[in-house]
């Protein structure tokens, strides 16, 4: 659009930080409130909510809206207004239509589920079943509400979407607190995520009208965009699928076989590794806008590409080895020593699940930047069937650590399809990359290793965990500088970062 290079690399370390800040403050909130759940709910109790929260949230909260970032950012460089507009609306139009089947389906099928699948007992099944029923209306909520949280995305508006998400993410935490303090149970929380959800959708529909003052709905959408939308939602609808329903399979089958409580440790586990992939999200949502108004740039979509792997692989590293050595004693202090022994174990194994997830983060966006979102599809298709079969054959040997041994055992095989969208979409396998990147990584990884190894038998309150992991984050950062693994270019988007955490621009 007549960005300078400079102008625009500003922007993206702008974008950047402020999609990390609102990936940060959920962070914090969540590590303050889960602990106050578990107490005042109990385990058993907390893991049917985690358990209720998780298997209506991942059936049919299908992320629809994301197919706005795509055209609102095409459209946007063309100066389409009524493209926009178009587009928008029959995102919408779409969302309402898959989440209000989503809603019937699932209600029809509350009381089977919660009594034949799920086995819940007969004591918590009426809570369950409200439960469902709230958590459909919420759902379907958040559907609409992500389209114009999307559309900020594609206008590349990511500071007013860190202020709607940071408002929202607090409200929703001490909104929690309060109600669990109050005893006001699983229906009461549910009710208030309820409410947060239409809140949240509205506080992103009045960004987008200040943005984009021209916004307007309407039902005049041409065929072409019409099958155009179609297909791309169909391909994020299919591939969320599979990832839902390994997500939903996960939970059941721990729930079936093992109790509510294990659910609780389980879950608590995988939302630890949800964290690194929503950070990696975040980074890397950034890049979409630029990847779709760009596409057809090979060189600058391999700059992109390159760029930000390199920054979530050594994020990659750097947490899955602070979880192996800091895991059980953060566990410990967070919520307490008894719950740690039953869940540091999933938090090793889920730490490698999302981690690695969490580097086809970028290939999931080049994909879809590419108009091939049907690569996604596949890979969550293989997730799936490996990680089912993977569970079935260890659940004996395993118990319930078999079911995050089959997520992980299924997104390791699928890793090589990483290389075949490079192939595909940038012209050739990055190897060099790759090779370079993991060689300059060994150097601070082996540091970063022997320091926390060292220091973690220090480590006996929050604040000596905070300090050991700080030190841990200086010195790897400082390995990786060392080893040369940032180029010069890289190290100027840091600075750049830098300055406008000091207030300025340039």
């Amino acid at each position: 659009m007549g960005d300078t290079p400079k102008s625009r690399k500003q922007s993206i370390a702008a974008n950047s930080l402020f999609s990390a800040t609102a990936w940060l403050v959920p962070l914090i909130i969540g590590f303050i409130v889960t602990p106050i759940l578990i107490r005042g709910l109990g385990t058993a109790e907390y893991g049917l909510f985690a358990l209720l929260s998780g298997f209506i949230g991942y059936s049919f909260a299908f992320s629809i809206g994301r197919l706005v970032v795509r055209y609102v950012a095409e459209y946007t460089a063309d100066k389409n207004v009524q493209g926009i507009n178009q587009i928008v609306s029959a995102a919408l139009i779409i969302s309402l239509g898959v989440g209000g089947l989503g809603v019937l389906l699932i209600g029809f099928a509350t009381p089977y589920i919660v009594s034949k699948v799920l086995r819940i007992d007969s004591s918590l099944r009426t809570v369950a079943e409200y439960s469902f029923y709230l958590a459909n209306v919420t759902v379907l909520l958040t559907m609409l509400g992500q389209v114009f949280q999307y559309v900020l995305h594609g206008f590349q508006q990511f500071g007013r979407f860190v202020i709607i998400s940071t408002v929202y993410a607090v409200l929703f935490g001490v909104g929690n607190v309060l109600l669990v303090k109050y005893n006001a149970g699983i229906i009461g929380l549910q009710i208030w995520s309820l409410f947060l959800s239409a809140a949240l959708g509205i506080g992103y529909l009045i960004a987008v009208k200040r943005v984009f003052s021209e916004f307007r709905f309407t039902l005049d959408v041409p065929g072409f965009l019409w099958r155009s939308a179609i297909h791309y939602a169909a391909s994020i609808i299919l591939y969320q699928i599979f990832g839902n329903l390994l997500f939903i399979f996960e939970r059941a089958w721990i729930t079936r076989y093992f109790g509510t409580a294990e659910t609780g440790h389980f879950a608590v586990a995988a939302q630890i590794g949800i964290y690194a992939q929503t950070l990696a999200a975040s980074v890397a949502a950034v890049f979409l806008p630029v990847m779709s108004e760009s596409y057809r740039n090979t060189e600058l979509l391999r700059s992109l590409y390159t760029k930000t792997t390199k920054i979530l692989l050594s994020g990659l590293v750097f947490f899955i080895i602070s979880i192996i050595f800091l895991g059980d004693s953060m566990l410990s202090i967070w919520i307490s020593p008894e719950f740690a022994a039953g869940t540091y174990d999933l938090l090793v194994l889920q730490s490698f699940s999302f981690g690695i997830i969490s580097l086809f983060v970028v290939g999931w966006q080049l994909n879809e930047a590419a108009r091939a979102p049907g690569l996604n599809t596949l890979i969550s298709a293989v997730w799936l069937i490996i990680a089912v079969i993977s569970t079935f054959a260890l659940t004996d040997t395993f118990g319930a650590k078999s079911v995050a041994t089959g997520r992980l055992i299924g997104v390791t095989v699928t890793l090589p399809v990483i290389l075949f969208s490079e192939k595909r979409f940038l012209g050739k396998i990055q190897l060099f990359f790759w090779t370079n990147a993991l060689l300059r990584l060994a150097l601070p990884l082996a540091v970063l290793s022997a320091l926390l190894y060292f220091l973690k038998s220090y480590v006996s309150g929050f604040v000596s965990l905070v300090i050991v992991g700080l030190l841990g984050a200086m010195v790897f950062f400082a390995g990786l500088l060392i080893a040369g693994y940032f180029t010069r270019d890289e190290l100027e988007d840091f600075t750049i970062i830098r300055r406008i955490l000091r207030g300025g621009r340039s």
